[in-house]
């Protein structure tokens, strides 16, 4: 997972995992957040693909400045009946 935080004074932050790209996947995750905070989900984040929406990209967890803990990530891809 990669940290990205855009610098001081600021509290928003993401974490990246950038080893996979996924395209059809399942995503598990638990979280706690703080009262009134804002966080969540980027799917298929990462470039300026972005813009063109890539069928395949990286997974992302989002904190727009609020504390919030993750835990127990799973990104599992789907495999289609005819990769069998």
């Amino acid at each position: 997972m990669q940290r990205r935080d855009p610098g001081a004074g600021n509290r928003w932050s993401f974490l990246r995992y950038e080893r996979e790209r996924f395209a059809d996947f399942t995503l598990h995750v638990e979280f706690l957040m703080a009262p009134k905070g804002n966080a969540g989900v980027g799917l298929r984040t990462g470039s300026e693909e972005t813009a063109t929406k890539p069928l395949a990209s990286h997974v992302c967890l989002q904190n727009h400045g609020h504390d919030v803990w993750f835990r127990n990530v799973t990104v599992r891809p789907l495999r289609h009946p005819a990769d069998n």
